[in-house]
This record gives C-alpha cells, structure tokens and sequence, in this order.
C-alpha cells in the first residue's frame, strides 16, 4: 500500500456511508416519519446556536447528515496518532469511536487545561413553540463550560438512529454562553476546576453511552442527571443542582408573552 491509501480507502468508506444514507432519507420520506430532537441550525457569525424545533428525520438536509458523519470519521481516524496521549480525559475523547464528536473541539490538549469559572445549562429558542408527532414543544438543551467572558466550551448530547447510542459533541465557542436561549440556568464552578475536570465526571459516570429515548428526545433527561453527578462530585453545589433539574423540566417559549409550563422529560437509557 503507497502512501495516502489509508485516507483513500476511509474516504471511500466515508462516501459509501453518505450514498446509503441519502437513500434511507429518501426511503423515509415515503413512509411513517421518526421524530428527532435535533435542532436546526439558525446561522449566525457571533453565536451559531440551534434552534430546537423538533424536525423529521426525512428532512434533514444531506449537508447537516454529512456534517455529523464526519465527525464520527474524524474521530475515528483521530484514533493512532492520540493513543500515546497520557491524558486519560484526551485519551478517552479522542479515541472512543463514535461516542464523542470533536472535530469542532479547537486545540483540545490545550483547551482541556482551561479554568472553568461558571457552568451554563441554556435552553434553545424553539422558535416556532411548536412539538411534532402530537408532542408538546420542547427545548433543546445544551451546557457551556465557560473558561473566561470570551470563550467557552459548550457540551450537548446528540441523538444516533433510533435505538443507536448518541454522541456528546465539544465546541470550542466564542463567548461564554449562548445570548440565543429562551433560559439559562447558571452555575458557579468550585474553584480549580478545568475543562478535563467536567469532562471527567461524564466519563466516570459513563454518561457517554447514553440511547436516546425513542421519541427522539433525552437531552434534559442526560443534562438533569449530570447535575446531579457534577454536584456529588463537589463541582456544583447541591442547590445550584436542584434549581437547574427544575428548570429542565420546564418548556421555555421563545414567544416570551408565553408563560412557561412544565414539560414531562423524556429519558433515555444509559447502558
């Protein structure tokens, strides 16, 4: 094998991936939709933050489905050069396949150093107050880590196939936290915290093998429990925990004349 092959043949394997997708899309749009939680992407150069109107699977545009494919290819062929990493935490980041999405994750070895000084749970404008498949509207949920006033690292848990584990995807942001939220729930970290720190709570409590709930939500479900984990493990105080739990049980309307109102989570399976 000369060299370049190697990225030849993944790249074959990459568009094998993509042609069969496409056809299932299509295959989908004939028959019963599946509901999914993930969000469509508003667009914006200071704060690309997605909405969370729940869209159907047959829907989603082949641009946003390669999109997510090559973060798991990315991952994966990320997998050789970061296996004499000692950082347990980049280690286990860089070389889980398919669990974590990281190709948006800037300069990570640095980045996981990173003081974390507020953790920002954010409820996504849903900009229609709209639900599909005769649900109620829900938010899409993610959590910024934020690591000074101009930077942050958001963490959210993204749906797989119906019945396929979902990806916790990193993204190196620009600002601390999302203006594009409907709610935001913050929290004041301990001090000495890191990026690593947080991101070693979730793969303790293994809350990166996580199936979503086959409605296509769980998203609240995942964050409400990691509240609870980063508290027990002294990252967040117990109230602070309690408070962002409430609030995730909660739909959060973009139309801001709409109160809020409780909405029933759904949860997925941790396995």
């Amino acid at each position: 094998m000369q060299c370049g092959d190697g990225a030849q043949v993944r790249n074959t394997s990459f568009s094998v991936w993509l042609s069969s997708l496409e056809k299932y899309l299509r295959l989908r749009s004939h028959v019963k939709t599946t509901r999914t939680c993930c969000p469509r992407n508003e667009g914006s150069h200071r704060d690309n933050s997605y909405s969370s109107t729940p869209i159907y699977l047959a829907s989603i545009t082949i641009h946003r489905a390669h999109d997510c494919i090559q973060t798991r290819f990315s991952s994966q062929s990320q997998h050789t050069s970061h296996t004499t990493m000692t950082d347990p935490v980049y280690s286990h980041i860089m070389n889980t396949d398919g669990s974590w999405g990281t190709s948006r994750f800037q300069t990570p070895a640095a980045t996981l150093t990173l003081p974390v000084h507020k953790i920002h749970f954010a409820a996504h404008h849903n900009i229609h107050d709209d639900g599909s498949d005769n649900m109620p509207p829900t938010n899409h949920w993610s959590m910024f880590l934020e690591t000074s006033s101009t930077s942050s690292v958001r963490v959210e848990v993204v749906p797989g196939c119906a019945g396929s584990p979902g990806m916790v995807v990193l993204e190196t942001k620009g600002y601390a936290t999302t203006e594009r939220a409907s709610r935001t729930e913050t929290a004041v970290s301990s001090p000495g915290m890191t990026v690593s720190n947080i991101l070693s709570v979730i793969i303790s409590k293994k809350r990166d093998r996580y199936i979503f709930h086959p409605v296509g939500e769980g998203c609240c479900f995942w964050l409400a429990t990691l509240a609870v984990d980063l508290a027990d493990a002294g990252v967040i105080s117990s109230a602070d925990a309690a408070r962002i739990r409430n609030s995730l049980a909660m739909y959060w309307p973009f139309n801001n004349r709409l109160p809020a109102e409780q909405r029933p989570m759904s949860e997925g399976q941790f396995y």
